[in-house]
């Protein structure tokens, strides 16, 4: 007989919930007795760690093609109401039709919401948020016109409520998203003492340098006590005149939490055991925002984060799966936690760690930011790779971190940008904003600006035949012709096996996509030029081979030589 599982919610941890529990269906042969049903609003993924950017209306990634690729079964609708002694979950399509959809087990994805506290008057009505698609979109649309206001102090002013991790993101990239209007003002208020509250002392100076590069203005220590359309009223009586106020201030679990049975923590988090089943209805699974989760063996819980959900959403899939065939099932354990705070147009910084260790920040950390935000969250297109990468064993925390960081670090622009930056400094840009457009380390820049070169001009030396390696190439070249093989075809190559003084008989050898040949081991690599010499008559010679090499050790040659092998 078919068992269901339904989950709710097709954010991070619900899309993987989906993905892991098929997976193990697949794999243990029971594909055909087990539908999984995701009910949503929407048949995409919110990238909801992106709504701080411009151009949110495309921050989100279609399921359809990928759910029916996978065999997972899309229900969009709302889930409204959860009963969970009939197991049933009523559901409202968009079109306002209700529905019932009965399940063996519920796996509660559904996430959570900005706080928006009563006691703040006008709130409700006046401010704007950055929670879901929808009100990024409306955000963006009213910073764009803006510019449709006649200048004020209100209409150039952005106040951002809640200086946590959201609304840093978020007021660091604003400078950049209000280019278009005079003298933008970009003030960031905090009720707590601190900035970052939740983030601790290690990336505080930078966090605090940036804002202040950046002419951020911060109010810590101010609560909100009103907003309306043209103002934003502090408890300590201070009015600040605003067209725009954000609030980011908290987030709590989805409203679904209070109609499971059992334990909740201060801000709605279903409590959980190690295995993210309810402590109270063991036939419902919590996972993501929704879930108060042990996440290792030193006290820390699971934040609500897209680096949990993920690995959340994995361990619930699997476990609601297993529960309904009798496979072991698996403990949650995510005891690395890394952070990639953006900066905007400053940098950004990375940690390491619960304590928030400063691992890379400014540019470098930037690189790695954009490669979490752009590319590692999506869930792979293709539906093989996704139930693949949907294993509840999950990438390896650390080797993933240290790939993060490598991407920070590595090299990603060319000459000729540099050279664009340093004429760009040149005409009065600061290095700072020069680094931030083409993409280059300040501290690359400014090394230029000392008079250093850049690595192949400064090695060069190093590279070119030294005479006694020249006439040992003089010498092999006459013995061929002393043996009756002169060359016919005369070719002048240099280091980089680019062809110089091409004659009437001339032909170019070459590297050609030579940066796209796979590793087959870890390391670097170094790229061999072979000559291979025909004679006039087509008699192939042994072939000349120029590599770069600092010392030759005998046991790479064959014994058997020639003479003229030099």
């Amino acid at each position: 007989m078919p068992r269901t599982i339904v989950i709710i919610g097709a954010g991070f941890a619900g899309v993987w919930s989906a993905l892991s529990a098929k997976r193990l269906a697949n794999l243990t042969n029971k594909g055909e007795i087990i539908n999984i049903v995701v009910i949503a609003p929407e048949p995409y993924l919110v990238i909801r760690p992106r709504l701080y950017e411009s151009n949110a209306s495309s921050m989100k990634h279609p399921l359809m093609d990928l759910f029916d690729f996978a065999g997972v079964q899309f229900l969009q609708g709302t889930a409204e109401t959860i009963d969970t002694e009939a197991h049933i979950v009523h559901v409202r399509s968009p079109t306002g039709h209700k529905s019932d959809v009965s399940f063996d087990r519920l796996i509660l994805a559904a996430g959570s919401s900005v706080v928006r506290p009563q006691s703040v008057i006008g709130l409700q009505q006046h401010a704007f948020d950055i929670d879901t698609l929808e009100s990024a979109v409306k955000l963006e649309t009213h910073l764009e016109g803006l510019a449709s206001h006649q200048s004020s102090a209100a209409r150039n002013t952005v106040v951002v409520c809640g200086a946590g991790f959201t609304g840093i993101e978020l007021a660091t990239e604003l400078p950049k998203r209000l280019k278009h209007l005079t003298s933008p003002r970009v003030i960031l208020i905090e009720g707590a003492h601190q900035l970052g509250p939740e983030l601790g002392q290690g990336p505080r100076p930078v966090i605090t340098e940036a804002l202040e590069d950046l002419g951020i203005e911060v109010k810590l220590g101010s609560a909100v006590a009103s907003i309306d359309s043209y103002s934003v009223t502090l408890l300590s009586g201070e009015r600040i005149e605003t067209f725009t106020s954000i609030w980011t201030a908290g987030m709590r679990a989805t409203p679904l939490t209070n109609q499971i049975p059992g334990a909740r923590d201060k801000l709605s988090h279903i409590l959980v055991d190690r295995h993210l089943r309810s402590l109270s209805c063991e036939h419902v699974f919590v996972t993501g925002d929704a879930a108060y989760a042990t996440a290792d063996d030193q006290g820390h819980h699971a934040l609500m984060s897209c680096q949990h959900a993920l690995q959340l959403g994995r361990i619930s899939g699997h476990n609601a799966a297993a529960d309904l065939i009798n496979e072991p099932l698996l403990e949650y354990s995510q005891a690395a936690y890394n952070c990639c705070l953006d900066l905007g147009s400053w940098g950004a910084v990375v940690t390491g760690g619960w304590d928030r260790e400063i691992k890379i920040q400014g540019d470098l950390a930037k690189r790695a930011k954009g490669y979490v935000n752009q590319k590692l969250i999506y869930p792979p297109s293709d539906a093989q790779e996704a139930l693949q990468a949907a294993s509840p064993a999950g990438p390896d925390s650390d080797e993933l971190f240290k790939h993060i960081l490598a991407v920070g670090l590595m090299v990603q622009y060319t000459e000729h940008e540099i050279n664009l930056a340093l004429e760009a400094i040149g005409n009065d840009q600061s290095v700072k904003k020069a680094a931030y457009k083409y993409g280059i380390p300040r501290t690359t820049l400014q090394l230029r600006l000392y008079g250093s070169q850049r690595r192949a001009a400064a090695f060069a030396d190093l590279q070119r035949l030294s005479v006694s390696q020249e006439a040992k190439l003089a010498s092999w070249v006459q013995i061929q012709a002393d043996l009756g093989l002169a060359p016919t075809h005369q070719y002048n190559i240099d280091k980089n096996v680019i062809l110089k003084g091409k004659g009437s008989n001339g032909l170019v050898l070459g590297r050609a996509k030579t940066k796209s040949v796979r590793k087959k081991q870890p390391g670097s690599r170094a790229w061999v030029s072979i000559i291979e010499c025909i004679s006039a008559k087509g008699i192939p010679l042994y072939p000349l081979v120029i590599y770069k090499g600092k010392t030759v050790q005998q046991q790479w040659f064959p014994l058997d030589l020639s003479p003229y092998d030099g």
